[in-house]
């Protein structure tokens, strides 16, 4: 996902532009450790039915966009899902996501 974005503070890299906004490092005073590692709630305002637990290992977020259709909190709210046109970012892994993330990628497959 993160790479979908302007810029990322992540080895301070310009990404690829697709969506306005940057990405930033968690402060360690906001979070309880960094990296997130592990089990945390999505709400997702693209379809309920993906609301749940995903696994996440990441340092770095987008607050929010534009096109952010599900949230996440780990110290502050952050974009856990993105989408638009054609593009679909998620900041958690569904592979590792146990029926969560296999719905998740289920869902992306029958909207191609």
């Amino acid at each position: 996902m993160q790479i979908l974005f302007d810029y990322s503070e992540e080895d301070n890299t310009e990404c690829l532009g697709l969506i306005k906004g940057n990405i930033t490092k968690f402060n360690k005073k906001d979070v309880i450790a960094v990296p997130q590692m592990g089990w945390n709630k999505v709400e997702c305002k693209l379809d309920n039915a993906l609301d749940g637990y995903y696994y996440f290992a990441n340092s770095y977020f987008n607050k929010d966009s534009d096109y952010t259709v599900g949230y996440t909190s780990y110290g502050n709210q952050f974009s856990s899902i993105i989408k638009k046109d054609n593009l679909l970012g998620c900041q958690f892994h569904p592979e590792k996501s146990s029926s969560a993330g296999e719905m998740f990628l289920k869902n992306f497959i029958n909207s191609i």
